[in-house]
C-alpha cells in the first residue's frame, strides 16, 4: 500500500495527474483503514488546487474530513465563524501565546489525520470560498489546544494570526501567533512545513508590523525549500510573493518584468499554474505600465488576457484572483487619469475583498479606492458627493489602524488622503 502511495505522490509531483489519480484509487480500494487512505487523498486536494479546481479539492477533504469526525455547515455563516473564534478564547483565557509552544504532544491519529487533510483544503477554500476559510483554521486550533500540538498546528496557529491581524484588527496578537507558527516548525524541525509557514507568514503577517520589504527575503527562503523538500504548491505561492511585494514597493519596472517573466517559467515546469496566472496578470500590468494601450486598465496582452480568462475565474468562484485583477485595474486607471473606470473597477475589486484576507493588497485597494472617488467628487452630484465623503472616511478609519501598526507601509498613504 506504501508503494501505490508513493506512486501517486511521485506522479503528482511529475505532473502526471492522470497516472496519479488511477494510483490513488488502488489505495483507496485496497486500504483496509481509513488511516491509510489519508495520505492519498491529501495528494489528491493539493493536484486538484494546483489545476485550478478548488471546488473539487473542497469536496474531497469535506468527505473524508466528515469519517474523521470533523463536519462543517452546509452553508458557513458568521455566526459560525464567531462560535469557532469564541472557543479559541475561551481556551486562551489566562494563556500567553508564547506558551502554546509548550502543550504536549497529539497523540489521537485521528486528529493528526484530520489536521493533515484541513491544511491541504485550506487553499481551496481562501481562493474560492472565504466564508469556510475562517472555519477550517479556528478547527486547526481547537484541535491543537484540546488534543496537543503537532508539527501542522504550525500552520493552524500562522493562520489564526493571518484572521487576527487581517479580520479581526488584532494586529499585535496576530504578529505573535506567526511568531508562535514559525518557532514551533523549528520545534518540531519540519523542514517539509516550511514553505507553507513561511508563505503565510510573508504573505498574510509580516506586513502589518514590518515593512513589507522584509517579506521579500522569507519568500525567497520559502520558495526555494518548497521545491528542495518537494512542496511544488507552497514554493509556487512563494514564487508569486516576491514578486507581487516587488511590484507594489515600486521596484523597477525593467527589473520586475525580468523576473516575473523567470518566475512565470519556473512555475510552468513546476506545474503550478494557480501561481502561475497571478504572476502573469502581475506581468501584464507591467507590459501596460511600460507600452502605449489605448485603454491602459484593460490586462489583455501577450502575458495574460481578461476577456478570456475573467469568465474562467467567474465560473470557479475565483474571488483572490478577481480581486488581484481589479486592484491592478483601478491602480492602472486611476495613475492614467481614468477616474471613473477606476471607480467601477474598485467597486468590483470590493466586492472580492472576502478572497485576499490580510494580503497586502488589501490596504493598497482602500487608498487607491479613496483616490479614485476624491478624483470625481469635483464632477460629482451633490447627492453623491456626502456618500463618497463618507467612504473615504472609513477608509481612512482602517488605514489609520493599519499605520500605527506599520508605519513604513501605511503612513504616507494616510496623510496622502488626508491631504
Amino acid at each position: 500500500m506504501v508503494l501505490y502511495e508513493g506512486a501517486a505522490e511521485a506522479a503528482y509531483l511529475g505532473g502526471d495527474f492522470e497516472q496519479m489519480q488511477k494510483w490513488a484509487e488502488v489505495v483507496q480500494q485496497e486500504a483496509k483503514i481509513l488511516l491509510d487512505k489519508v495520505k492519498v487523498y491529501e495528494v489528491q486536494i493539493i493536484a486538484s488546487i494546483i489545476q485550478s479546481k478548488q471546488l473539487e479539492a473542497i469536496k474531497i477533504a469535506v468527505s473524508i474530513l466528515q469519517l474523521l469526525g470533523i463536519s462543517f455547515p452546509d452553508e458557513p455563516t458568521s455566526t459560525d465563524i464567531q462560535q469557532g473564534m469564541d472557543e479559541i478564547a475561551t481556551s486562551l483565557k489566562g494563556k500567553a501565546i508564547a506558551d502554546l509552544i509548550n502543550l504536549p504532544l497529539m497523540t489521537d491519529p485521528n486528529k493528526i489525520a484530520a489536521m493533515i487533510i484541513l491544511m491541504g483544503v485550506l487553499p481551496a477554500a481562501f481562493q474560492t470560498a472565504p466564508a469556510m476559510m475562517p472555519i477550517i483554521v479556528c478547527k486547526m486550533v481547537n484541535l491543537s489546544l484540546r488534543y496537543g500540538n503537532t508539527a501542522v498546528s504550525a500552520y493552524g496557529y500562522s493562520l489564526y494570526g493571518l484572521l487576527l491581524c487581517g479580520i479581526q484588527g488584532e494586529i499585535d496578537s496576530g504578529y505573535e501567533f506567526g511568531k508562535l507558527a514559525s518557532r514551533l516548525v523549528s520545534q518540531f524541525n519540519a523542514k517539509e512545513l516550511k514553505a507553507k509557514i513561511l508563505t503565510v507568514v510573508s504573505a498574510h503577517v509580516m506586513h502589518w508590523k514590518e515593512h513589507v520589504r522584509e517579506t521579500l527575503t522569507s519568500s525567497m527562503s520559502g520558495y526555494s525549500s518548497g521545491l528542495e523538500t518537494g512542496d511544488l504548491e507552497y514554493a509556487g505561492y512563494c514564487g508569486y510573493i516576491y514578486p507581487y511585494h516587488s511590484f507594489w514597493l515600486g521596484k523597477e519596472l525593467w527589473v520586475l518584468e525580468k523576473e516575473l517573466i523567470a518566475y512565470c517559467d519556473s512555475l510552468k515546469k513546476i506545474n503550478q499554474q494557480v501561481a502561475f496566472t497571478w504572476n502573469s496578470v502581475y506581468l501584464q500590468t507591467v507590459l501596460n505600465l511600460k507600452g502605449s494601450f489605448e485603454n491602459v486598465d484593460c490586462l489583455i496582452g501577450e502575458a495574460y488576457d481578461e476577456q478570456s480568462m475573467l469568465p474562467i475565474h467567474q465560473q470557479v468562484n475565483d474571488l483572490y484572483t478577481i480581486n488581484h485583477l481589479f486592484a491592478n485595474k483601478l491602480m492602472l486607471s486611476y495613475i492614467f487619469g481614468e477616474y471613473f473606470k477606476a471607480v467601477e473597477n474598485a467597486a468590483i475589486a470590493e466586492k472580492s475583498l472576502g478572497g485576499v484576507t490580510g494580503l497586502f493588497v488589501v490596504p493598497l485597494f482602500y487608498f487607491y479606492d479613496s483616490l479614485a472617488h476624491l478624483a470625481i467628487y469635483h464632477t460629482a452630484k451633490e447627492s453623491e458627493k456626502q456618500a463618497i465623503l463618507e467612504k473615504v472616511q472609513a477608509n481612512q478609519q482602517k488605514m489609520e489602524l493599519w499605520a500605527t501598526h506599520a508605519p513604513t507601509n501605511h503612513l504616507h498613504r494616510f496623510y496622502l488622503v488626508e491631504a
